[in-house]
C-alpha cells in the first residue's frame, strides 16, 4: 500500500492510498518491473525465492529482521517499516 496524498476535504481529514496486488509467481513483474519505491519488496521476493527458503515460511517480517541484523537500525529496509 502506498500513501498518495493527505489533506482536508469539507473540513474532514483524508488520506488517499493505492493498494497494489501482485500475482504470486509473476516472474516478469518480480524480475523487471518492481523498482523505485517498491524495490524493497522486490528484494524481499528475490530473497524469498532463494533455495534456502523454498518450502519454508519466510515472511516479510523475517526479511526485515535479517536486514536489521545485517545493516543495523539505519537499514534502508527499516526506514518506513512499522513493526
Amino acid at each position: 500500500m502506498e500513501t498518495n496524498n493527505t489533506g482536508r476535504y469539507n473540513n474532514e481529514k483524508f488520506k488517499s492510498c493505492s493498494l497494489y496486488v501482485v500475482a504470486d509467481g509473476d516472474q516478469l513483474l518480480n524480475d523487471y518491473f518492481i523498482a523505485g519505491g517498491f524495490q524493497y519488496y522486490g528484494d524481499y521476493l528475490q530473497e524469498k525465492n532463494k533455495p534456502e527458503h523454498k518450502g519454508k515460511k519466510y515472511t516479510y517480517r523475517n526479511f526485515i529482521d535479517e536486514k536489521e541484523k545485517e545493516d543495523g537500525k539505519d537499514s534502508f529496509y527499516l526506514k518506513d517499516y512499522v513493526k
